[in-house]
Protein backbone atom coordinates (compact mmCIF):
# COMPACT_ATOMS: atom_id res chain seq x y z
CA UNK A 1 0.00 0.00 0.00
CA UNK A 2 1.02 3.40 -1.08
CA UNK A 3 1.46 6.52 2.05
CA UNK A 4 -0.50 8.08 0.14
CA UNK A 5 -3.65 5.45 0.54
CA UNK A 6 -2.76 4.62 4.55
CA UNK A 7 -5.53 5.69 6.51
CA UNK A 8 -3.05 5.14 9.44
CA UNK A 9 0.55 6.11 10.04
CA UNK A 10 2.36 5.14 12.90
CA UNK A 11 6.32 5.73 13.31
CA UNK A 12 8.74 6.57 15.74
CA UNK A 13 9.70 9.54 14.67
CA UNK A 14 7.84 12.51 13.20
CA UNK A 15 6.79 11.73 9.49
CA UNK A 16 9.23 13.82 7.17
CA UNK A 17 7.86 16.84 4.98
CA UNK A 18 7.94 14.84 2.13
CA UNK A 19 6.21 12.16 3.93
CA UNK A 20 3.36 14.56 5.06
CA UNK A 21 3.00 15.67 1.88
CA UNK A 22 2.07 12.54 0.70
CA UNK A 23 -0.52 11.85 3.12
CA UNK A 24 -4.20 11.69 2.13
CA UNK A 25 -6.58 13.92 3.97
CA UNK A 26 -8.34 12.70 7.23
CA UNK A 27 -5.10 10.11 7.87
CA UNK A 28 -4.61 9.52 11.00
CA UNK A 29 -0.47 10.17 12.44
CA UNK A 30 0.58 8.33 15.82
CA UNK A 31 3.97 9.25 16.46
CA UNK A 32 6.69 11.43 18.62
CA UNK A 33 5.87 14.61 17.17
CA UNK A 34 7.75 16.98 18.98
CA UNK A 35 5.10 19.68 18.30
CA UNK A 36 6.84 21.90 20.89
CA UNK A 37 9.68 22.56 18.82
CA UNK A 38 8.45 21.59 15.00
CA UNK A 39 5.77 23.96 14.81
CA UNK A 40 6.55 23.64 10.78
CA UNK A 41 5.48 20.15 10.89
CA UNK A 42 2.34 20.39 12.91
CA UNK A 43 1.62 23.07 10.69
CA UNK A 44 2.02 21.00 7.30
CA UNK A 45 -0.18 18.29 8.99
CA UNK A 46 -3.31 20.92 9.60
CA UNK A 47 -2.87 21.81 6.12
CA UNK A 48 -3.02 18.66 4.87
CA UNK A 49 -6.19 17.84 7.44
CA UNK A 50 -4.06 14.87 8.95
CA UNK A 51 -5.06 14.39 12.69
CA UNK A 52 -1.92 13.51 14.74
CA UNK A 53 -1.59 11.92 18.00
CA UNK A 54 1.45 12.70 19.61
CA UNK A 55 2.83 10.14 21.75
CA UNK A 56 4.91 12.15 23.98
CA UNK A 57 1.87 13.57 24.87
CA UNK A 58 0.61 10.37 26.94
CA UNK A 59 0.69 11.30 30.56
CA UNK A 60 3.48 9.45 32.77
CA UNK A 61 0.95 7.66 35.30
CA UNK A 62 0.80 4.21 36.34
CA UNK A 63 -3.25 4.14 34.62
CA UNK A 64 -1.11 4.96 31.10
CA UNK A 65 2.09 3.12 31.27
CA UNK A 66 0.92 0.32 29.08
CA UNK A 67 0.95 3.34 26.38
CA UNK A 68 3.81 4.97 27.72
CA UNK A 69 7.01 4.16 25.31
CA UNK A 70 8.98 6.12 27.47
CA UNK A 71 8.10 3.88 30.45
CA UNK A 72 8.61 0.70 28.44
CA UNK A 73 11.38 1.88 26.81
CA UNK A 74 13.05 2.66 30.04
CA UNK A 75 12.26 -0.90 31.29
CA UNK A 76 14.10 -2.22 28.08
CA UNK A 77 17.25 -0.19 29.31
CA UNK A 78 16.98 -1.52 32.61
CA UNK A 79 16.74 -5.49 31.45
CA UNK A 80 19.93 -4.63 28.49
CA UNK A 81 21.70 -3.54 31.44
CA UNK A 82 21.64 -6.73 33.92
CA UNK A 83 22.15 -8.61 30.65
CA UNK A 84 25.24 -7.00 29.81
CA UNK A 85 26.59 -6.74 33.98
CA UNK A 86 25.75 -10.53 33.50
CA UNK A 87 27.39 -11.07 30.45
CA UNK A 88 30.94 -8.96 31.76
CA UNK A 89 30.94 -10.83 35.27
CA UNK A 90 31.47 -13.95 33.38
CA UNK A 91 29.30 -16.35 35.88
CA UNK A 92 25.70 -17.00 36.64
CA UNK A 93 24.06 -14.84 38.67
CA UNK A 94 21.22 -16.15 40.92
CA UNK A 95 17.58 -15.34 40.18
CA UNK A 96 14.66 -15.23 42.66
CA UNK A 97 11.66 -15.57 41.13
Amino acid sequence: MALGEADLLLKVRAPSPEETGRLKPGAVVVSYLDVVRDKAALDAMVQRRVSALSMERVPRITRAQSMDALSSQATVAGVKRVLIGATTLGRFLPIDG
